[in-house]
């Protein structure tokens, strides 16, 4: 699967209540594929259906797939009530940071949170892999092997370069196998 990434300011698209706007000028370099310092990436905001249909039942709260960071966080968002969250693959777990006014209100807050940079997305072991491995391209995370789950200690010189969307599945297909699949609801009139 190919989703293209922003490589643009996202000035002005409003998308079912949730205005893309970047705030400042200094939010203009983390979109596209070049490599930035903050080690995310946003991308044009795609249904979650579509990016990571696996997990998509397990967060019906979002919809919309916005970005996702070096590590393989994915950031989504719901379209109509502007709520963000952060999905974390290893994990299987998510947690919904609440209402923004925009994406780019989410990332300042919350992802560029030092909290969040020093314990969830550490800069300085991101810079560890990245020396090792070099820059990713567009749509590449750095996968650390094996998974944690798995046994793997997330040494950065465990890590290996692979295709975010590739990665997601088969950690959905790891992390979600024993669980129940999402109750189905049919509707159907009485006669």
């Amino acid at each position: 699967m190919s989703l293209r990434t922003v490589d643009h300011d996202l000035g002005g698209i409003l998308v079912g209540g949730v205005h893309y706007t970047a705030v400042s000028d200094s939010l203009s370099p983390m979109f596209g594929s070049s490599v930035t310092n903050d080690y995310f990436r946003l991308i044009e905001p795609t249904a979650m259906a579509t990016a990571v249909p696996r997990w998509a039942p397990h967060f019906p709260q979002f919809d919309t797939v916005v970005g996702y960071s070096d590590l393989g966080h994915v950031f989504l968002a719901n379209r109509m009530t502007g709520e963000h969250g952060v999905l974390y693959p290893y994990d299987a777990a998510g947690k919904n940071y609440g209402e923004f006014s925009s994406t780019a209100d989410f990332v300042d807050t919350i992802i560029r949170d030092p909290y969040f940079t020093s314990m969830i997305l550490p800069s300085d072991h991101v810079t560890k892999i990245r020396e090792i491995l070099g820059p990713l391209a567009s749509e590449q995370v750095y996968i650390a092997t094996p998974y944690p789950f798995l046994g793997g200690t997330e040494e950065p010189d465990t890590y290996q370069i692979g295709d975010i969307w590739v990665f997601l599945d088969i950690v959905a297909q790891f992390q979600l196998a024993g669980e129940p699949k999402p109750k189905r609801r049919w509707w159907s009139r009485r006669s």
